[in-house]
């Protein structure tokens, strides 16, 4: 969790329990906000894999900064198949939740 200079909140983006314990059984990433790192909201569900997306996706980590205005980050993902298989995407976000 940081400070998020533009929504002026500390954020945090993580795994948003879609894996092991909950009904997807995959990792999904989600935010978290908190004005004061003592209370926070609950985390909201950011990024899923779509439906062209291959069935054994999934987002593992997200550690998003802020660069020009624009939230930007490698996304990590990875594919459960025999043999694993692990890759990067960039994103950017406007706004930090789209």
């Amino acid at each position: 969790m940081g400070w998020d200079p533009i929504r002026q909140v500390y954020a945090g983006y993580m795994a948003n329990c879609r894996h092991k314990r909950c009904p997807l059984r995959k990792r999904v990433i989600g935010r978290a906000e908190s004005p004061d790192l003592v209370n926070r909201s609950e985390p909201s569900t950011l990024l899923v894999p779509g439906g062209r997306d291959p069935p054994d996706l999934q987002f593992y980590a997200l550690h998003v900064s802020v660069y020009e205005g624009y939230y930007v980050d490698m996304l990590w993902c990875y594919r459960a198949s025999s043999p694993a298989t692990r890759w990067i995407q960039f994103v950017f976000s406007r706004d930090g939740i789209r």
